[in-house]
């Protein structure tokens, strides 16, 4: 599984506070989650993977890590994992970069239907799990293509939980976003946050915005 640019910035973007309790779900290679636990050593990270190749993965990347302490791996099904921590404590923050080309072709081979795909977990699962396991001062942040990002708004309504912000991540100022990292909380807020982020000025050339997010975690930065 590849590390891709808007995974990196998701993580990068995503605001953590002091001594939280983390939920990564679909963790993929533990990407994200390594990235959070580098913002702020006082916070526990659990990822849960249900695709066996990519918990192996992200096992051996943060055995490997300097962050090791701070993440806990599990290899499940998070509907599983949602049902066994339910009366048992919340997240004060949860992420997710699920599948989402919910209409898409489907691969022949199964992680790449698990990772892209909606075949292992819907958007209605998801925001179910989201509304069992997050805090009720907790946020939810989520990163999707734009066009899925506005399906999904409308899926987790019935779930309480409200739209707080929305961050469109986009190649070139006058292009068409490729992403949108949306965040939701249950309680409401007064206005909705809206956001870009531009990756290039030209071809080959990094707009500073996207350089700042980025330089704790790109060598070449």
């Amino acid at each position: 599984m590849k590390v891709c640019t808007d995974s990196c910035l998701f993580g990068a973007y995503v605001p953590v506070g002091k001594n939280q309790e983390i939920l990564d779900i679909g963790t993929g290679t533990g990407l994200l989650a390594l990235m959070l636990a580098q913002k702020e050593p006082t916070n526990k990270i659990t990822g849960v993977e249900i695709d066996s190749n990519a918990f192996e993965q992200a096992t051996q990347n943060v055995n490997n890590s300097s962050f090791n302490r701070q993440i806990e791996i599990i290899h499940c099904d998070i509907n599983e994992f949602a049902q066994s921590k339910v009366n048992k404590g919340k997240f004060d923050l949860i992420i997710s970069n699920p599948p989402y080309f919910q209409n898409s072709l489907k691969s022949s081979f199964d992680n790449d239907n698990l990772a892209k795909h909606s075949t292992g977990l819907n958007f209605e699962q998801l925001a179910e799990v989201v509304k069992l396991l997050l805090n009720p001062k907790g946020a939810f942040f989520v990163v999707l293509p734009a066009r899925e990002s506005v399906v999904f708004r409308e899926k987790i309504i019935p779930f309480g939980l409200y739209w707080i912000e929305s961050i469109e991540i986009k190649n070139f100022t006058n292009t068409i976003p490729f992403r949108v990292i949306d965040s939701y909380m249950f309680t409401p807020k007064k206005s909705l946050v809206r956001e870009e982020i531009v990756i290039y000025k030209q071809k080959s050339l990094y707009e500073e915005n996207f350089i700042n997010y980025l330089k704790e975690y790109y060598l070449d930065f």
